[in-house]
Order: C-alpha cells, then structure tokens, then sequence
C-alpha cells in the first residue's frame, strides 16, 4: 500500500507570511506591534522624551511619532480584529501598515548608535523594538494587500496600497503641525505673560502635554538663564506644574546633567 504524500513543512519566512496567521503570531503582533511601542514611549529615555542625554534627541518630532504610532497601533488591532472581512479598505490598510514598516524601520537606525550604548543599562534594548514593530507591521500590511489578489489580480491596486501609505504620514503631519503651533505659541504666552495670563494659557494646554512634552523645555530654558527675577521664576516654575502636572526641579537636573 502506498502511503499519502506528507505535505512539506512549510519554512520559518513562509510561515510568517502565510495568508492567515496563528494564535502565537496574532499574541506576537499584538505585544510588538501595539504594546512594544507604548513601552517605549513611556520609558524613552532618548528619542523623545529626553533623560539619558538630556534633551531628546528628536523632540521637535514628538507629536508627529505619537499620532503617527497611535493611528499605526489602531489600524493593526483593527485588522487583526477584522482581517479580510474590510473588503476593499484592505489595500489602503496595506498601505498603512507598510508606511508604519517604513518609519520604524528608519527609527530604529536612527537610534541604533544609542540603543548599543544603552545595551550597558540594559534599557537600550528597548532601541531595537523599532526594528520587531516594523516586521509586525511590514506582515499585516503584506497580509492584508494579497487578501485581494495584490498586483497579481490587478495592477492598479498598487495605487490604493502607495495611497494608503501616503495617508498614514499625512494624517499626522497635519495634525502635529497645528498641535505643535498651538503649544508654541501657548508657551510664548506663559513665558512671556502675566500670572493670570500665564495660568490661562498653562491650564488650556495641559491636555495636549503629553503629546508636545519636548515644547515645554522651552519654559525650562527661561527658568534655568532667569537668575535675578525670582518672582518670574516662581511664575514659570506653577506654570510648568499647571502645563505638565511635574514638577519643573527634576528637568532641570536632567537638562544641566
């Protein structure tokens, strides 16, 4: 009697890119492609948050990385909750995805020379997540553009995926460009204002510290050259605490470390 043919087992890189992926693929992508990067916001001693080295060191890119992450992270849980079931929005969220690839690929290069530095604290390790992130996201985005065929079924579906990834970088470039200008000129009115004009325009920004924190060192730097002004002093150390809810001591010590 003959014996049925086995498949072939398939390869470790065909195994990730198979149409559909395993219950320890969709854990993998749901750890490195959505909590990874939240991990590395909150505990980001270099890029944007500043700590290590004092200032960060791509702050005036902080609002554009956290919108950009955060519509990244929406649209994968949004396909590994749906998969093909989005239909035609697939090749756009292929696009997404690959534009997300795109950046943290580049990010993680960027900060390469600093995550083996870092490797001494063990906290650099943390550098390299961009790179995971980016084949988490570079797989899905894969994924969800052979859902419809790709360019096999039809070249002109390279134009939703290219727009696609288009979006993903001009969704918030927009959005950061009227936070950041809306929490300069903010912080101008704080430096520059009276105390009530001051707590004004410190309480109506509070909401967006977290995405604009690299800005408000603008204020640190006021209050670390204003030697002989104590009551400005004063003034800029409540109204950092109303903008930022920390207090202005500790950035001070990192920014002068």
């Amino acid at each position: 009697m003959n014996q049925e043919a086995q498949p072939a087992k398939l390869g470790f890189w065909a195994r990730q890119f198979q149409p559909r992926g395993g219950k320890n693929q969709i854990l993998f992508d749901v750890l490195f492609g959505a909590v990874g990067p939240i991990l590395c916001f909150a505990f980001d001693p270099v890029a944007f948050r500043g700590g290590i080295l004092g200032k960060p060191l791509l702050g005036d890119y902080q609002t554009f990385a956290y919108l950009f992450s955060g519509f990244e992270i929406l649209v994968l849980i949004l396909w590994l909750s749906w998969g093909a079931r989005l239909d035609f929005l697939n090749n756009f969220v292929g696009g997404i995805l690959v534009g997300g690839a795109i950046f943290c690929a580049v990010l993680g290069c960027l900060l390469v020379p600093y995550s083996l530095m870092g490797l001494v604290l063990v906290i650099g390790v943390l550098g390299f997540t961009p790179f995971i992130t980016a084949f988490v996201y570079f797989r899905n985005g894969y994924r969800a553009f052979q859902s419809q065929g790709g360019l096999a079924a039809d070249p002109l579906q390279g134009g939703s995926l290219l727009l696609g990834c288009l979006l993903a970088f001009a969704m918030p470039v927009l959005l950061s460009i009227g936070i950041n200008q809306f929490v300069s000129n903010s912080v101008e009115e704080i430096i520059h204002g009276d105390a009530q004009q001051a707590s004004i325009a410190a309480r109506r920004v509070r909401p967006l510290s977290l995405l604009s924190g690299a800005k408000f060192d603008r204020i640190v730097d006021e209050y670390m050259k204003d030697s002989s002004d104590l009551p400005r002093k004063e003034r800029l150390k409540i109204s950092y605490k109303e903008a930022t809810g920390e207090d202005i001591d500790p950035k001070v010590a990192i920014l002068m470390d």
